[in-house]
């Protein structure tokens, strides 16, 4: 069932097709033949189907290469019995038509890994509904009971004579039936589309080069900006210099840019700067590099340093996120301690697609954007709220992008280029170089994590702490501990006087959580004498305190004993297929590392390297996934390869670094990314254990990579690697 203040209302189409739509209003049914009855307070057409039998599928949720769009087609598909040849996807633009336009959250926020799983039961609803309104409409012209209809691929079919008709010849006649309120859905085991692996809808445009990216687009009449950002965060620019810039041809204007200063989730501020415009991003370019500003003085802080300070920060208390028995006190009297510390550089993204925007703002009372970001209606609001207009006055035209990783969540670039839009009084679009993406990021924060563990007689865990300290406003420690204990205390500090702006990572702060707590437990195990994966498994098998408390999970208790379960499980197949318990040659090392992302999608590896005296290469990685019902293979397993070389570049290549305020990093040639020449073996194997509701994909497999890889080289060499580049002498 979907939400009581959301209801499926159908429209006609010109032409005679129809179309199911999502609006706050109730059920109505819409004669066919008009396509534009939609007015607002529809959340935009979910399934048309033309009269020549062609679906169109579009989804709130934002493409970045995840395959999120194509597995949400699916599932409408699937419940429509559609031909899946005849099915095409397309994003919903947002704006005031749409439902609940006003909140700031809604339905169009793509990260965390969420995008199948939030969509599950309203698109299965969807199309469902659209697949019942076809038979009627079929058994209607046939005159016939409704139970001898039944769907099958595109068309209805009278079971007892054998006709057939098509969804484009039944789509003007189903755009007049009720919409069901509460439609049957298939059974899993009757799946002829989920379940089983389909390209991307969108691949074969991009392999010919015709799908638009944002970076791609023109508009008439639209000029080309950049934008000179000062070097450290808070410098102004006192002077400038623009004399060179405006010789050259096709240069328009060049002026200052005024800071922002703002503490919303995602929105941060704009540095502010000089922008420099013209009729080419080229020109524009060629002029900032003949730009002469004076910057105001600002003692900017080092990344190095700012690890020693959180050394001095770690018993100063500022969040507590878990608790569990005596907390702290339950290390009193403890005859074995262990402690270890581990830490996280700043990283930046490193997009494919660098950040781009065009906006129109030129009446200063109506906003139209385009551009490629991962929450269009967050952006709106935001976008209202730094130039006080309403909400309704915003249009956001949304792009595939290439890459996003939680930056194109933040919506700095689209902030600046409405403010350079205003100050002209014309429509603008204002592209970052790959230079300027990397040296003013929303930076993957900076982390130093301490734990402590204290054994029992029999090797267990007794106690176990965590002081987490992060630039991070989240900061560490928000995760689920499947391993036993009588006492818990995990305390993170938000460090504010970060030197960069610190934003969302691939997997967010899932893989400093796990890096710390999974090289730790492989600590303990080797400390007193077990094997880790029989080690964690132990551990995960005892039980948790009944007063165990998370901050982030309010349905733990509940959970829990099914959650240990399928830790156990993804660790017992990891050790089969990985063949954990088999000689390796000398110098050849495993190490294991497992998670369970937002509680949901498990995720246990078995890395192997190989060590010389140059060095060390990852050789294989073992990795097994149960992410419930799978909804396309094919693009779980692209995107478990494609985590697997995320979480293995920091590794090889550490992170960015700061240095008097400024990132020293600005391109691919001095912050480098995995490729293929790094890219080791994958084996992979999926599972549905216990037959769950789909979970996310995204970003779950980069989380146990880096603690998986530390544990490989400590069983190789002896060597216990706690921090990002991991290197060998």
């Amino acid at each position: 069932m979907i939400s009581r203040r959301r209801f499926l209302r159908a429209a006609g189409l010109a032409g005679g097709g129809f179309a199911l739509s999502l609006a706050g209003a109730a059920p109505t049914a819409v004669s066919a033949g008009r396509g534009d009855d939609a007015g607002p307070g529809l959340l935009g057409p979910l399934i048309e189907v033309s009269e020549h039998g062609a679906v169109l599928i579009r989804v709130f949720k934002q493409e970045m290469g995840q395959g999120a769009q194509t597995g949400i087609a699916m599932i409408a598909a699937e419940e429509l019995e559609a031909d899946w040849n005849a099915v095409q996807v397309r994003r919903l633009d947002f704006s005031r038509e749409i439902e609940g336009y006003a909140e700031e959250w809604g339905r169009f926020g793509t990260g965390g890994s969420y995008s199948v799983e939030s969509e599950w039961t309203l698109m299965r609803t969807a199309g469902a509904s659209a697949r019942e309104m076809l038979r009627r409409a079929a058994a209607a012209r046939w005159r016939v009971d409704i139970r001898d209809c039944i769907a099958r691929n595109g068309f209805v079919i009278h079971r007892p004579s054998g006709r057939r008709l098509g969804y484009g010849e039944l789509a003007a006649a189903a755009a007049r039936q009720p919409v069901p309120a509460d439609p049957p859905l298939k059974h899993p085991d009757d799946y002829s589309i989920i379940g089983r692996s389909h390209p991307g809808l969108e691949n074969r445009a991009i392999v010919r080069g015709t799908l638009r990216y944002s970076i791609d687009e023109s508009l008439p009449d639209m000029l080309h900006a950049v934008l000179v950002r000062p070097p450290v965060r808070g410098s102004r620019p006192l002077s400038f210099d623009a004399r060179e810039c405006r010789k050259l041809a096709g240069i328009e204007s060049v002026f200052a840019v005024e800071p922002t200063a703002r503490d919303a989730m995602f929105d941060k501020g704009i540095p502010g700067g000089i922008a420099i415009v013209g009729h080419s991003t080229w020109a524009c370019l060629k002029a900032r590099r003949l730009l002469d500003v004076e910057w105001s003085p600002v003692e900017g802080g080092d990344s190095e340093s700012l690890y020693r300070i959180f050394d001095e920060l770690r018993e100063i208390p500022d969040v507590e996120r878990q608790t569990a028995g005596r907390q702290l006190a339950g290390f009193d009297g403890a005859e074995r301690v262990i402690e270890a510390a581990y830490q996280n550089p700043y990283m930046a993204h490193g997009l494919m697609e660098p950040l781009c925007a065009i906006a129109d703002f030129s009446d200063r009372k109506h906003l139209q954007i385009w551009a490629g970001t991962q929450s269009p209606q967050y952006s709106a609001h935001q976008l209202a709220a730094n130039f006080a207009i309403d909400k309704a006055a915003i249009t956001i035209h949304n792009y595939r992008m290439g890459g996003g990783y939680g930056r194109r969540y933040f919506c700095d670039f689209l902030i600046e280029a409405a403010a350079i839009s205003r100050a002209l009084g014309r429509k603008v679009k204002l592209t970052w170089t790959r230079e300027d993406e990397i040296r003013f990021g929303a930076y993957h924060p900076l982390r130093r994590d301490h734990y402590r563990a204290a054994l029992d007689a029999d090797g267990n865990i007794d106690s176990l702490a965590l002081s987490s300290i992060s630039t991070h406003e989240w900061g560490g420690g928000e995760m689920t501990y499947f391993y036993g204990f009588n006492h818990l205390h995990v305390n993170s500090h938000h460090y504010r006087d970060s030197p960069v702006q610190w934003g969302s990572w691939r997997s967010v702060v899932k893989h400093q959580d796990t890096f710390s707590r999974e090289i730790f437990i492989d600590e303990i195990a080797r400390a007193v004498g077990a094997d880790p994966i029989d080690y964690r498994i132990a551990q995960t098998r005892r039980p948790a305190p009944d007063d165990y408390r998370s901050s982030h999970n309010d349905s733990l208790e509940a959970q829990l004993p099914q959650l240990k379960r399928l830790q156990v499980r993804v660790l017992e197949a990891v050790a089969e297929l990985s063949q954990w318990r088999r000689p390796r040659p000398k110098n050849t090392g495993l190490g294991v590392a497992v998670s369970a992302y937002h509680d949901r999608s498990f995720c246990a590896q078995v890395v192997e390297v190989e060590c010389g005296e140059t060095g060390y290469r990852v050789v294989r990685v073992y990795v097994v996934a149960d992410c419930g019902l799978i909804v396309n293979p094919n693009l779980v397993r692209g995107q478990i390869e494609s985590s697997v070389l995320w979480g293995l570049t920091p590794v090889l290549y550490g992170g960015i670094d700061v240095v008097g305020g400024a990132v020293r990093q600005s391109n691919f040639h001095d912050m480098p990314l995995a490729t293929m020449v790094d890219c080791p073996e994958m084996r992979i194997e999926l599972h549905d254990f216990e037959g769950r509701p789909p979970a996310g994909v995204g970003e779950f497999a980069v989380v146990p990579v880096a603690p998986a890889i530390s544990n490989a080289i400590f069983s190789a060499t002896g060597r216990r690697l706690r921090g990002f580049p991991m290197q060998l002498p």
